[in-house]
């Protein structure tokens, strides 16, 4: 999990050639504990600032371009260092760091916004993510920066139906709600990313689609015959027409109670249902 920052735009450590050595206490142990040869995400929260440690001048990788020592202000203008952590100076994601640059180098990677000449380094807390972005949401009425953005997105969204023919209420779609949301997480943790990056073509959607349709299908399957096993499934059909394609059509509804008592129901099929009699028996002789 990643230190997530709750930025403090006047709280600001800047480190330069003039900073005092002695002003700076490194910790042997941090409050968390890393990785024992590998940087690695970590969950801490006795993180809260990030600047470039006086040593990473010295390190080879260009990833100490990108990333630098976190710590804490003490007492005057002391520093404590947490000397076995990694910060991205830019969007503030931490990591535990023993010898490995793997992860900075990734991370280097699906970030393109990184400017090297930045020396200000902000405020970080050890909050979750996900939890910040809940919590946003349930203060957002106060939030006076979200009112720009709202208005920014609105204007997007507007563009995007009107342009590419888009239905209205795709807006309020629960897919495209959580395709938000895990954007809006994945830029928190990443920085500014190009979309590309991150979306998948249409030939990647469509495998993705019938390998996980493939998947689903052997897992309902184990579902339904165990529910059938234990006496508690129930196939509900219904036939039903189209007036205005003269057709008429046959789905499947199963319901089944698990082992919680649960009541649970799945769409198991609707297709075309041509058989000018459609009393039960021939109900039955669907495959």
């Amino acid at each position: 999990m990643n230190i997530s920052p709750s930025l403090n735009i006047h709280d600001v450590i800047d480190l330069d050639s003039s900073s005092n050595p002695t002003d700076l206490q490194g910790i042997a142990s941090s409050p968390c504990s890393p990785s024992s040869s590998s940087s690695s995400s970590t969950s801490s929260s006795n993180i809260p600032r990030s600047f470039p440690h006086l040593s990473a001048e010295n390190k080879k990788s260009g990833c100490w371009k990108c990333f630098g020592i976190p710590a804490r202000k003490l007492d005057g203008k002391k520093n404590e260092i947490y000397d076995k952590f990694v910060s991205c100076k830019h969007c503030y994601v931490t990591y535990t760091y023993s010898s490995s640059t793997r992860n900075m180098n990734k991370h280097m990677q699906i970030y393109d916004g990184f400017n090297p000449n930045q020396t200000h380094f902000i405020t970080s807390t050890g909050i979750n993510p996900l939890q910040l972005i809940k919590k946003s949401t349930s203060s957002s009425s106060s939030n006076k920066n979200l009112a720009s953005h709202k208005q920014k997105m609105a204007n997007l969204l507007n563009e995007w139906i009107c342009s590419n023919i888009r239905p209205l209420s795709i807006v309020e779609d629960t897919g495209f709600k959580k395709i938000i949301e895990e954007a809006a997480l994945i830029g928190y943790n990443c920085g500014p990313i190009k979309a590309e990056s991150i979306l998948s073509s249409r030939q990647t959607v469509s495998r993705q689609i019938k390998s996980n349709a493939s998947i689903g299908r052997e897992k309902m399957q184990h579902v339904l015959l165990k529910a059938a096993r234990e006496r508690c499934l129930v196939l509900s059909p219904d036939i039903w027409s189209d007036a205005y394609r003269q057709q008429s059509y046959l789905g499947c509804t199963a319901h089944w109670i698990d082992d919680n008592w649960k009541l649970h129901s799945f769409e198991i099929f609707c297709i075309p249902f041509n058989t000018p009699n459609k009393k039960a028996p021939n109900v039955l002789k669907v495959r």
